[in-house]
């Protein structure tokens, strides 16, 4: 199962974290802050960002519509963070 890193951009980031939470619950997400979450997903890039909303062709017509930014991860990780988020990280391997 693929690791994709999702950046919230839009103004209503409530409104997206919701969406987000719904289209990917439970151990599919993880929050690390208000506008950065990591999901869990076999998938490519562009669905995460379609599921999400990210669509600027049809972000005019939708009043929900969202933006922001998916990228797949690779298996490197590195930094200092909470283990909690490591751990989720290392569930998938």
């Amino acid at each position: 199962m693929a690791v994709f890193a999702v950046h919230l951009s839009g103004d209503d980031v409530e409104a997206q974290a919701e969406r987000l939470l719904a289209k990917y619950p439970g151990s599919k997400h993880f929050r690390v802050s208000e506008r950065f979450y990591l999901v869990r997903a076999d998938v490519l890039s562009n669905e995460v960002a379609d599921r999400l909303g990210f669509d600027p062709d049809t972000a005019s017509d939708r009043p929900d519509a969202g933006a922001g930014s998916v990228f797949k991860l690779n298996t490197s990780y590195a930094g200092w963070d909470k283990r909690t988020m490591w751990e989720w990280l290392g569930e998938r391997e």
